[in-house]
This record gives structure tokens, sequence and C-alpha cells, in this order.
């Protein structure tokens, strides 16, 4: 085995982990979006054995260039840098695809040969400097110091590309320069963050902002997928959405009848008029322009998101995730009682908001306490399944609360409900305070309006469709 061998006055073997760093070349050859959860750390230099080291090269080079990784494009890469003869060839590479079988570890084995290679990169500085110490013509003791301070913080930079530590004088300034944005987009009307589709919501909490994790609750029946799809909608950012219950299809279905203002039944049946269809294709042409991508597969695990997640992020097509909803999210480690497979799935989705820079969009389910109990069965934190581990992650919670549902007219204080009402209720929210706020649900076109546009007389949601009739009355059919 040739090795890079510069540890021959010692008379050890260097710190090395061979196995590790070919499960971990291995590993992205059969998943390479695996990545995108290392890119940052990984460099040619960490690897030890030269054959290795060449392998690694020919793995950046074809991530840097967009092109797809298997042991067929290695070996490509390989024949470029005229390198495949030096490694042992294609069969090599077959025996180092046998090495790992799956990349749910590569971060943690990359760390390993990380550490290595900062202990071997420690005993040359060290030897270098001890040498100089020696030398008559070298050893002054200030020119050895910033020698020392030189080599280790060439280490430093090769280790860590970015620092994420900033002095607070530049803090301050980052601050500042948001409030400036912050106030200018106030005095036109405009929130701070990503807009939620519901005018008194995005009053209460500025919209959506980077890095929080925000829950959207509720019993079954409240509406928290057809709210969910309001927020879609009216996001104006790429959004990924992973449906884990409900169908691609059926998400289609209801985003065209709601954007489109026909009815739901007719849609779905196949009753629709020649002008409603024609209001259907207007529709569906203004969506199929939007950046939004549906992953409907069930039964998937926090991993699975992240990682799609981080691939449509490094290609500049994420500003948002909903996900619906998390008690069919499965825990990445098994074998745990279910609160705890909760909060590490709620931990994780707060740390990918983090360093993606997004907010994520968490529907969860509420315990049968809400029915079971009296008064206006209105929910609470304490109902959140596993209510602890997800209100301490949370920066929002949401509940999607209907009183007609349970049969309630009127409010604790007399107020009627108007027919079709839903409540947003805020209870936790960081940055400001927990509110209510009001939107009337139309459940024939799954779709949510402004409660000011409720024509109270009529005791109707005024009608949606109306922006399309000078549309459809142009229509060259």
């Amino acid at each position: 085995m040739k090795t890079n061998n510069n540890f021959s006055d010692f008379g050890k073997i260097p710190p090395q982990a061979i196995e590790i760093e070919e499960a971990v070349l291995s590993a992205i050859m059969i998943d390479s979006s695996c990545f995108i959860d290392i890119e940052n750390d990984f460099h040619t230099n960490l690897f030890y054995k030269n054959n290795n080291k060449k392998i690694a090269e020919a793995l950046q080079q074809l991530y840097n260039n967009s092109e797809n990784i298997d042991i067929l494009t290695v070996a490509n890469q390989l024949k470029k840098n005229k390198t495949l003869d030096d490694i042992g060839g294609a069969v090599y590479l077959s025996q180092l695809s046998d090495k790992a079988n799956t990349s749910a570890n590569i971060a943690e084995h990359l760390k390993i040969i990380q550490e290595k290679y900062i202990c071997r990169e420690l005993i040359r500085i060290s030897a270098e400097i001890t040498k100089k110490a020696f030398d008559d013509n070298t050893n002054d003791p200030v020119m050895l110091f910033d020698y020392w301070g030189r080599l280790y913080a060439e280490l430093s930079t090769k280790l860590f590309k970015a620092s994420n530590m900033y002095h607070i004088q530049d803090v301050i300034r980052m601050s500042l320069e948001e409030c400036k944005i912050r106030m200018a987009n106030a005095k036109d009307g405009v929130i701070s963050g990503i807009p939620s589709g519901f005018t008194d919501l995005d009053k209460r909490i500025s919209g959506w902002r980077n890095g929080d994790l925000v829950i959207l609750a509720g019993r079954a029946g409240m509406g928290k997928t057809a709210v969910m799809l309001k927020f879609i909608k009216s996001a104006g950012v790429p959004v990924a959405v992973f449906s884990l219950e409900v169908t691609k299809i059926k998400l289609a279905d209801r985003m065209i009848i709601g954007g489109s203002g026909v009815d739901g039944n007719k849609y779905k049946n196949g009753y629709l008029s020649k002008n409603e269809f024609e209001r259907v294709k207007i529709y569906s042409s203004e969506l199929a322009n939007s950046e939004i991508y549906i992953d409907d597969r069930s039964g998937v695990n926090v991993n699975y998101i992240k990682t799609n997640a981080r691939i449509l992020h490094s290609k500049g097509k994420l500003g948002m995730i909903c996900i619906d909803y998390l008690q069919l999210t499965k825990a990445t480690e098994k074998g745990q009682t279910r609160d705890i497979e909760i909060g590490n799935i709620t931990r994780e989705l707060k740390t990918l908001a983090k360093e993606l820079e997004i907010p994520i969009i968490l529907l969860a389910q509420l315990s049968r306490a809400v029915e079971t109990r009296g008064g206006n069965k209105k929910p609470q934190l304490s109902d959140l399944r596993e209510s602890g581990n997800i209100e301490q992650d949370a920066d929002i919670v949401i509940f999607a609360y209907r009183p007609g549902y349970y049969g309630f007219t009127n409010d604790e204080d007399g107020n009627i409900y108007q027919d079709r009402q839903i409540e947003l209720i805020t209870s936790k929210f960081r940055e400001g305070s927990p509110g209510t706020d009001s939107a009337i649900h139309n459940e024939d076109l799954t779709e949510f309006y402004d409660i000011s546009t409720f024509d109270y007389e009529q005791k109707q949601v005024l009608n949606p469709s109306s922006v399309f009739e000078e549309k459809t009355n142009d229509m060259p059919f």
C-alpha cells in the first residue's frame, strides 16, 4: 500500500483510518446526494492513502462540474486525470464500492478522517518547528513563533473554509441593516417575511422568517392541509412540499379548485361547463409557472427530507418547506420512545431551517383531548402530541380551529361567529405576542379569504371567480 509517508523520523505509523476513508468514498459513489452533507468539510488532503486521495480528487471534480457520480463516471474522470492505472484500475474501484452500503453516517465518518488528518498535520508542523529550533540559523524565537502561527493559520484555513465567529461590531451592523430594510418595507406596506396569504396573520407575525420552524396544528377536519396550501400559493418563493398523506394529484386538484373558483364537486366529478373549464385552464397555467415541488412519498424519515431539501437548495430552488405531517414522519433511529423520536425530528428540522436559512412549516395532529374536554374545544399547547419537544423546538405554533365544526355560534364574549369562520390561533411566538386571527373557509372551493371580504348581508364570501370573467370572455376557443 503506497501512502503519504513523511513520518519516517518518528518510527511510528502516522494517524490514519484507511477503512473509513474507503467507506466515505464508497458511500459517495453509491449515493452522490450525500456529498451535499459534507461538501464544506470535504477536501482531498484529508485522505492518507494515495489511491484514496486520487479518487477523492475525481469525486470533487465531478461534483464541482455538477456531473453524475457513480463507479463509471469516477473511472472516466480518473482516466482524464491519467491516474486510473495508479489506483489499481477499475478493479480497485469495484472493490471499493463494496466497502459501504449506506451513506447515513458519512458526516461522522468524515469527522474521524479529519481528526486523523489534523493529527498528521500537527505532527508535521511540530517536526518543522523542531528542526528549525535546532538550526542556529533559524532558531530566533520570535521568527519561530511567527512561522508556527502561519503554519497553524494555513491548517485552520484548510479545515474550516469559513469562520462562523463574528465580532459584535459586525453583528450590530448586520442588525441595523436589517432594521433599515424592515423600516423601508413598513413604509411601503410590505411585510418583512414570506407572506402567509392571511392579511391579519401577516400583520401579527410579519410573515414567515428565515430559520423559523412553524408548527401548524389541529384536529382532523380543521382544514390544516387547506391552510398549508394557502401558505404555499401565497409564498412567492420556491416551495418544497413533502406530503406524506395526500397524493400530489389531490394537492394539485385542491390548489386548482381554490384558485380558479370552480365548485370542487363539479371539478372532481367532471361536470364543469366550458366557461368553468376555461377558468381552470387559465389558473392552471398560472400555477404551473410557480416554483412548487411536491414529493408525496409516504413513510419517509427526516434524513430523506433533509437530503432532498439540500439538493433543491443547492440548485437555488428552495425558499420554504412544508411538511404534512409530523406524526407520519419516521424517525432516523429506531427503538426509542415516540416522544423522543418526535423530539429528534423537530430538532433536526429546526436545525435544517437555520442551516438553509428558510422557514419550515410543519403540520401536526392534535391529541383527542380536544374532543373529550368540555368548553369551546379550542386547542392548547398541551394538546400537541409529545407536546414538550414540539413546543420547545418551534418558533411559532398556530392552531387551526373551526368553531362551527363543534356547533358553536358565539365566542366567550357573545360575539357571533360568521358562517365558515376559521380561527388561526397563534399560541406561541418567540418574537411577538400570541393572538387570534380569523378568516373565512369556503370548503366547496377549498380556499380561504380574509374576513373583510365576507358579505355580512348575503352571509357568504364575495364571488372569488369574478376576476376570471374578463379573461374567459376573451378566450379564443
